[in-house]
C-alpha cells in the first residue's frame, strides 16, 4: 500500500484528545470553556496537517482505511467517531 497513512494510524486522527468534545453543560464553567477553546486552537495545526495528509489521499487509498472522501471534513467530529466505533462492534 502506497498511502502514508495506515488504517492502524487512524486512531490518531480520531482520538479522543483531538476531539471538541466538552463535559456536559451543567458542568461546564468559564475556566472549563477556555479550557477547551484553548486546548482547540493548540491542536489546530495537528488537525490541519492531518486534514492535509487526507486530502493528498486517492480515493483507493481513502476507501483502504474505511473513509471516502466526503468523510474527510467530519474527521475531527466526535459524533462520527461514535458512529465509526458503534459500526464496528456490530460488525
Amino acid at each position: 500500500m502506497t498511502a502514508p497513512v495506515a488504517k492502524a494510524e487512524l486512531a490518531f486522527f480520531v482520538s479522543d484528545r483531538m476531539s471538541l468534545a466538552a463535559p456536559p453543560a451543567a458542568r461546564r464553567g468559564p475556566l472549563t470553556v477556555l479550557l477547551v477553546a484553548l486546548r482547540w486552537l493548540a491542536e489546530l495545526p495537528r488537525r490541519q496537517v492531518a486534514m492535509d495528509e487526507l486530502k493528498g489521499l486517492t480515493d483507493h487509498e481513502l476507501a483502504d482505511i474505511g473513509l471516502s472522501r466526503a468523510d474527510i471534513h467530519r474527521v475531527f467530529d466526535p459524533r462520527f467517531t461514535a458512529e465509526r466505533r458503534a459500526a464496528e462492534q456490530v460488525i
